[in-house]
């Protein structure tokens, strides 16, 4: 793989030293250039002893903002890479993972081009991607297959990597090398059972598949519903839900491990309740909720007020109960 030609006009967006009196001072906001629109909070990752969040702004097209951090409170700007002027298009929602021979990588819908797509990190600080390959599956004869491709998720397991594509009715492939595709049809298992009180026709977007505890969790939004998770296990190549909950607050993409072994989900939110609205150029990403192994559930715990310091820094006093 070569790496994605770089654009000449590469921006970093940065912290105004005056900002308006009417955005917000806590949480991550987005400074400008463009419109934090739809705001996603994206690819996340814990690597070389920084955490790194990409996120989605409107600059002329849809791309990747990316920050990083030594403890999720304290945050600097990166060099905006990832966007139509360096891969030919726009970037919306994915997930970040390690690949089998431990290199970070991320699994995002391209805008505009009606797939899904790889690209793998080829430096330390993540400013620098391979060309993006589409994950396009083939059937036994080597044929394209017609799938929807949208908000995708891919994890390792057993030496393979699977990858989901959502939406409603999401639909799963699989591969050895992250470049040939095996179709394995829909995501959840034929035995999805009657009692669940949501439809397996449900809006499957902004999913992310992991292990917890001894299960599996299926951390997903509906659109016409929010945020919520399933329980359950990874059997005959499909999921099979046990369990269904929702969550008490705004859609997030992802989540992301931290160093004790938990892992954290960021949400975005255009309007706060009380206190001053945010300009709706300049959404909040943050990470809202801990999901704990040991419980097997999602846990609450808030994050306290953080305020911007000047540059491309955004800082704050660390999360309390």
């Amino acid at each position: 793989m070569t790496d994605t030609p770089k654009s000449t006009d590469l921006e970093t967006p940065s912290w105004p030293d005056n900002p308006p009196a009417e955005w917000l001072t806590f949480h991550l906001a987005h400074p400008g250039p463009g419109t934090a629109w739809p705001g996603d909070p994206n690819p996340a990752f814990f690597w070389n002893g920084r955490y790194h969040l990409h996120y989605i702004y409107d600059d002329d097209g849809f791309v990747f903002g990316h920050l990083s951090s030594e403890d999720m409170v304290r945050w600097t700007w990166h060099p905006t890479v990832l966007g139509p002027k360096t891969v030919g298009h726009g970037m919306f929602s994915g997930t970040g993972f390690l690949t089998k021979e431990g290199q970070p990588a991320m699994i995002y819908h391209g805008q505009g081009s009606g797939k899904n797509w790889i690209q793998i990190a080829t430096d330390d600080n993540l400013d620098s991607w391979s060309d993006p390959v589409a994950t396009v599956p083939t059937d036994d004869a080597g044929n394209p297959v017609e799938m929807n491709h949208w908000d995708p998720d891919c994890w390792v397991m057993d030496d393979t990597y699977y990858a989901l594509s959502g939406g409603p009715g999401p639909k799963l492939i699989k591969s050895d090398d992250l470049e040939t595709w095996e179709y394995l049809g829909d995501l959840l298992h034929e035995d999805y059972p009657d009692n669940l009180g949501i439809p397996r026709t449900e809006d499957i977007s902004c999913a992310n598949f992991f292990q917890i505890g001894d299960k599996w969790m299926l951390l997903c939004i509906s659109h016409p519903l929010g945020c919520r998770y399933y329980l359950g296990d990874f059997k005959d190549e499909k999921y099979l839900p046990e369990s269904h909950a929702m969550m008490n607050w705004e859609p997030g993409v992802g989540s992301v491990g931290q160093r004790s072994g938990r892992r954290r989900r960021p949400v975005h939110r255009g309007r706060p309740t009380g206190g001053h609205p945010i300009d709706d150029d300049h959404r909040a990403d943050r990470p809202r909720r801990k999901l704990r192994a040991d419980r097997g559930v999602a846990q609450g715990r808030h994050n306290h007020a953080a305020r911007p310091t000047r540059g491309s820094e955004h800082h704050g006093d660390r999360a309390r109960q």
